[in-house]
């Protein structure tokens, strides 16, 4: 059951994730390469690119945001996991390795084969020269359904934007912690992180 509360999401922008992928890793977001193609989310075949991340014991979501396998999801849910794995689907299952756990950010960078996604359209992230949240803005957040393999996804309101974090209204559950925010052009502009007390 979806807590009904506002809910904390990491704010992210092109900018923040080039600047904590390493170099000569493959840039998210680079000038080098096409962009993924900006679709409204009430028409965004989001659910391709986001996935199930396991972390020794422990799960949540990441999103495929490079053609080079590169995954955004929780710090929280990866740090110090001896293992990682994404799970495309019940019969794929794919093994990852950590590149960068950000605390600033509350993001960790994930790698996988690149051939294993090689058919997965990354989620675009919003520019530097695009508008930031505010207030008001609808957004959508992707969850998972009851905590299951599903994906789901949920409306809601920006209610605040801070420097590095937006609260919003779109309900969601603990176990949807590192899936993306997306505005109403179906940009990623957050990841969900935390509920907030009321």
């Amino acid at each position: 059951m979806r807590e009904r509360r506002k809910w904390n999401g990491t704010l992210l922008t092109s900018v923040v994730v080039a600047a904590i992928i390493p170099w000569g890793t493959g840039r998210a977001g680079s000038q080098d390469q096409a962009g993924p193609e900006v679709t409204p989310f009430d028409q965004h075949p989001w659910g391709e690119a986001v996935f199930l991340v396991r972390a020794d014991g422990s799960s949540g979501l990441g999103f495929l945001v490079d053609s080079q396998g590169l995954i955004l999801t929780a710090d929280s849910l990866v740090e110090m996991a001896p293992y990682i794995a994404v799970r495309r689907d019940a019969q794929r299952q794919f093994m990852a390795q950590v590149l960068v756990l950000d605390r600033k950010s509350g993001a960790a960078v994930l790698r996988v084969a690149p051939a294993a996604f090689a058919d997965v359209t990354p989620l675009a992230l919003l520019g530097e020269d695009e508008e930031p949240p505010r207030e008001g803005d609808e957004v959508l957040a992707v969850g998972r359904t009851d905590g299951g393999m599903d994906l789901s996804a949920t409306t809601g309101v920006v209610k605040q934007v801070g420097k590095r974090m937006i609260v919003h209204s779109a309900l969601l559950a603990k176990g949807d912690v590192g899936g993306p925010l997306l505005n109403s052009r179906g940009v990623v502009i957050g990841m969900n992180a935390a509920p907030t007390r009321e």
